[in-house]
């Protein structure tokens, strides 16, 4: 696109930042943060166990860190689930 309309890269991306920025939700702000190859390590090994990129992991850690993000456990679905069962049992029970 810089080169078609004859702008630099960094034109194209301020412009595109700027239009981010109005979108509700936008991920328009970098944060740069240097860790450890240990912590790297570990980070990565946590992206993978979550199937997630290593963007999206070091933000969910920033964000439950700072008590935005809250992680449910793996078993909440089938808490949720036997919870229903449950109550669907108590129904029945209570109209016999």
């Amino acid at each position: 696109m810089a080169k078609k309309y004859g702008v630099s890269r960094r034109t194209i991306y301020n412009h595109r930042n700027r239009w981010d920025e109005r979108l509700p939700q936008s991920r328009s702000k970098v944060l740069t943060v240097r860790v450890s190859a240990e912590d790297m390590e570990r980070l990565d090994a946590l992206a993978r166990e979550l199937d997630l990129s290593r963007a999206d992991t070091a933000r969910r850690v920033l964000l439950y860190a700072a008590g935005v993000y809250h992680i449910e456990p793996p078993e909440a679905g089938e808490i949720e689930a036997l919870t229903k069962e449950v109550s669907a049992i108590g129904r029945n029970v209570n109209q016999a």
